[in-house]
């Protein structure tokens, strides 16, 4: 049972105040000079451990952005976890599997988070980028970029639902990590709520919209003026896994739940504070208006 009562990490709890980029580096410089000092991985992780907890004692206005920084090592651990079993297609444990696809989506709950309470504000999105991924090569050789690609999507989808009078709210990490939701949006005065999936890709020029009454197996296509976009095998793997959940979700909260599969292309919102680009609005509001307001 997921229990959504429970703060999910530390800094939820902390004094509310905008984010202070300065911390951005300072905490970079921390993390590598005791990377560099302490070879031994177990010292290391203990030393880790005991800077976060100082520096969260030390400037408990700034857990947030502390949390999300020092989480990038889990994060980055729990990727090339990922990536090592499809190589070598090992049979493991479910209960690790869990274990490590929450270690994934809580910081990208963490790191959403922040972004969103940043706002505009680029000043602190600019260094946070780039000191984030800084961190992330310590830890990984995977490239910082496909996850900045996912966390600008999912701000960016957050913020035009909220542009358009929707009050969404991130999913909590199990929902993303299990039931392939992203964002939820309820709708007070009916007993129904969706649940959204977000993509922010390449692989489509204009948004793409389905609701999980249209989406079909073996094969789901957005049909569109000049050409017809098929979804690939994935996305449609996603996409009826984010079907089922929601029919698991209406028997169990007793209340009707869509799912809603939204795909924007690249370039639609600010490639760093998330923010929407005026264009897109216009071009996603028709879309928007069909399936929030017009059922």
């Amino acid at each position: 049972m997921i229990n959504k009562e429970q703060p999910i990490f530390r800094a939820e709890t902390s004094p509310k105040k905008e984010p202070d980029e300065r911390y951005l580096s300072r905490i970079k410089k921390e993390i590598i000079k005791i990377k560099r000092q302490y070879k031994d991985p177990i010292e290391f992780n203990k030393k880790y451990i005991e800077l976060k907890d100082h520096l969260i004692k030390e400037h408990p206005e700034e857990a947030l952005t502390i949390e999300v920084l020092f989480g990038l090592k889990d994060y980055a651990e729990a990727q090339t976890e990922l990536i090592s079993w499809r190589i070598k297609k090992e049979k493991i444990d479910p209960e690790k599997v869990k274990r490590t696809m929450r270690a994934l989506t809580e910081w990208q709950f963490a790191a959403t988070y922040l972004l969103i309470q940043v706002g505009q504000n680029k000043k602190f999105s600019g260094p946070f980028w780039t000191e984030g991924g800084i961190l992330n090569n310590l830890f990984t050789k995977q490239k910082f970029r496909g996850t900045k690609k996912g966390i600008i999507g999912q701000v960016g989808v957050y913020r035009l639902l909220e542009h358009f009078g929707l009050k969404p709210k991130l999913a909590h990490p199990d929902e993303d990590a299990f039931e392939k939701t992203d964002l939820l949006v309820s709708y007070p005065e009916s007993n129904r709520s969706m649940a959204i999936q977000t993509k922010y890709t390449t692989r489509t020029e204009k948004p793409i919209l389905m609701s999980s009454d249209e989406i079909s197996y073996p094969s789901s296509a957005h049909y569109g003026k000049k050409k017809n976009i098929h979804i690939s095998n994935k996305d449609i793997y996603e996409m009826m896994r984010l079907k089922e959940s929601c029919q698991d979700r209406s028997k169990r909260d007793g209340k009707n739940t869509l799912g809603l599969y939204l795909s924007c292309p690249i370039g639609s919102f600010d490639s760093l504070s998330g923010e929407p680009t005026k264009e897109f609005l216009t071009q996603i509001e028709p879309e928007i208006k069909k399936y929030f307001y017009d059922n």
